[in-house]
């Protein structure tokens, strides 16, 4: 059972299945939107993929205890590893397309259980800041590391004139008025 905040039925929730979220006199329990999603992971089965290499080892792993069964699992990890490493781009290839084609597909499933959940709300006014003069500031420094240029987009936001912060405060309350509209949160 889900419980950390109750949810009015809505139409949104109509798409997450009724084995994911516990009734109670025509409301639904939920718990984080992310809480959902991990229940929705769950109970679909999707995981990510194997890697490359560990498509090969479950490729050679068993040619590998036939000839040599006196090798403990250990040591058949660490042959596998060794072979690996040893084997080219070339023969590396067909494991490699085999993974890429596996992600496709994990990634397909991943936005189809995306598109059931609720919408996401949005950031506060700092979020929508930030993710405004993000590039920039990349572009405007090249060299700096991703927390150096959040450290200096902190210090902008500090710095910005209060007519500019009420602008993005403005925007916020557009942004959550919409997302309580698509959520019937109002």
């Amino acid at each position: 059972m889900l419980s950390l905040r109750t949810i009015s039925t809505r139409s949104c929730f109509n798409l997450i299945p009724k084995s994911l979220l516990h009734t109670t006199n025509n409301t639904w329990n939920a718990t984080s939107r992310s809480q959902l999603k991990k229940d929705l992971i769950k109970e679909s089965g999707v995981k990510r993929p194997a890697t490359a290499f560990i498509l090969f080892t479950k490729a050679k792993r068993s040619a590998l205890k036939s000839e040599h069964p006196e090798l403990t699992p250990t040591q058949v990890a660490t042959e596998l590893g060794s072979k690996w490493s040893s084997l080219s781009e070339q023969e590396k290839k067909p494991f490699v397309d085999q993974y890429n084609e596996n992600y496709k597909d994990y990634k397909s499933l991943m936005s189809q259980l995306e598109n059931k959940l609720p919408p996401k709300r949005p950031g506060n006014a700092y979020i929508i800041y930030v993710n405004e003069v993000l590039s920039e500031m990349k572009d405007q420094y090249p060299d700096l590391e991703h927390t150096e240029i959040i450290r200096k987009i902190g210090e902008n936001w500090k710095n910005l004139a209060d007519q500019e912060k009420v602008r993005y405060e403005q925007i916020y309350k557009q942004k959550i008025a919409e997302w309580k509209k698509q959520t019937n949160n109002v």
